[in-house]
């Protein structure tokens, strides 16, 4: 029972998995940015809410690891939706910025442009 209470615990300790992939995590690991090319319209209000709602339905997306305590950190932050367009923001820039960005355990970017082309981006955390 305590393990299970730990495994959904974003405050705990690392689980022996978790504690083996950190020895090779340094303060300088990049998040995993993965990114998605949707075409056609695209509603941000949706996906916004569906940001708010997966941000409640899983509170361990809204979490980051510390590496100096070797600890998960719950971010009272929830997750939300960063959007940016492209005559303003770079891909590649906003790549840059998610990549780096630790605050949180996964975040999520939307790049609209004027031809209905959005690209989705979705950062995490190696652990």
């Amino acid at each position: 029972m305590a393990e299970d209470s730990a495994r959904h615990n974003p405050d705990s300790t690392l689980s022996p998995a978790q504690a083996a992939c950190a020895a090779l995590i340094t303060p300088a690991t990049r998040n995993r940015v993965l990114e998605l090319v949707l075409e056609g319209p695209l509603s941000t209000p949706a996906l916004h809410a569906a940001a708010r709602q997966l941000g409640e339905l899983h509170d361990s997306l809204t979490v980051r690891f510390d590496h100096e305590r070797q600890h998960f950190v719950r971010h009272d932050t929830p997750l939300t939706l960063h959007e940016a367009t492209a005559d303003l923001t770079p891909l590649t820039s906003l790549r840059e910025q998610l990549a780096t960005d630790t605050s949180t355990g996964l975040q999520l970017a939307c790049l609209q442009n004027d031809q209905h082309t959005c690209h989705l981006l979705l950062a995490a955390h190696p652990l």
